[in-house]
C-alpha cells in the first residue's frame, strides 16, 4: 500500500510540474522595451466631424483652433521612437532628469545634437525620456511620457530644458473611456486647464480654466453642430449661445 501511494504522489508531483511549465510557456511575455510605443502615436485621439471645421461661425472656429492645438500631442510621438541604427549606451541622468532600474538606452545623432531615448519598465507601466546634448553641456531631459501597459492611460511632458530643475512647460494625460478618450492639457506659464471628452463619434466637450476659474465651455454633436459659454473671473455665466451646420 505505501508504495503505491508514494508512486501516486509521484504521479501527481511530475503532472504538477508539467503542467506549471506550461502554464508559463503560454504566459505572454513582454515586449522589447525599444519596441514599445504609446498608443496616442497610432490612434486618433481627437477626430472633429467636418460640419464643425468648415463652419464660419467664430465660436466654432476657437474651439476648432484649441482642439487642433492641443491635437499636435501625436506628432511628439516620433521623439519617443528609436531609429534604426541607434547605439546602445549606459543610462542617462541629467539635473532634471531621473534615473530608475530596468533601463534601456539608446543614443543617436541628429541635426547636430546628440539625443538618447530611454525606455523604462516600471512593472505596470512603462516610462520614456527624451534626453539632449548640446556641444560640450550635460544632457538636459526635453521630453517624457509614461503608459499603462495595458494602454488605458498616458501622459506626456514637455519639459523645460533651461532650466537646471525639473519645469514642466505643458503636459498632457490620455484617457481611455466606454465613449472614446478625456484629454487634460495643462500649461504652467498661466496655470491654464483644458479638458475634453473626445468621443468616437466625432461628438465631444470642451472646458478651459484659467486660473483654477473655468472660462469656456463647448460641447458639440457627431455632425457639428454645437454650443458656447463664457464665464467672467469669478466663474460666473456671462454669455452663452450656439452654431449649427
Amino acid at each position: 500500500m505505501k508504495t503505491c501511494n508514494t508512486k501516486f504522489f509521484l504521479t501527481l508531483f511530475v503532472l504538477a510540474i508539467s503542467l506549471f511549465s506550461c502554464s508559463k510557456d503560454d504566459e505572454p511575455s513582454d515586449p522589447k522595451l525599444s519596441e514599445t510605443n504609446l498608443f496616442f502615436m497610432d490612434e486618433e485621439i481627437i477626430n472633429l466631424p467636418t460640419g464643425l471645421t468648415q463652419s464660419d461661425d467664430p465660436r466654432a472656429n476657437t474651439l476648432s483652433f484649441y482642439m487642433t492645438y492641443i491635437g499636435i500631442l501625436s506628432s511628439y510621438g516620433s521623439y519617443f521612437t528609436v531609429p534604426e541604427g541607434a547605439s546602445t549606451s549606459g543610462p542617462i541622468t541629467a539635473s532634471n532628469g531621473r534615473l530608475s532600474d530596468n533601463t534601456e538606452t539608446y543614443v543617436y545623432n541628429y541635426g547636430g545634437y546628440i539625443i538618447a531615448n530611454q525606455i523604462t519598465d516600471q512593472g505596470s507601466s512603462y516610462l520614456y525620456e527624451v534626453f539632449v546634448k548640446i556641444e560640450n553641456e550635460d544632457y538636459k531631459k526635453w521630453y517624457e511620457a509614461s503608459q499603462k501597459k495595458d494602454k488605458s492611460e498616458a501622459t506626456f511632458t514637455y519639459l523645460d530644458p533651461e532650466e537646471d530643475e525639473r519645469v514642466e512647460l505643458v503636459s498632457w494625460t490620455i484617457k481611455k473611456n466606454d465613449n472614446g478618450y478625456f484629454i487634460r492639457y495643462v500649461t504652467a506659464e498661466d496655470e491654464g486647464v483644458t479638458e475634453i471628452q473626445s468621443n468616437t463619434d466625432k461628438s465631444g466637450t470642451m472646458v478651459v480654466i484659467e486660473n483654477g476659474v473655468k472660462k469656456y465651455e463647448y460641447s458639440w454633436d457627431s455632425v457639428g453642430n454645437g454650443t458656447w459659454k463664457e464665464y467672467n473671473g469669478q466663474g460666473n455665466l456671462i454669455d452663452e449661445g450656439g452654431w449649427t451646420v
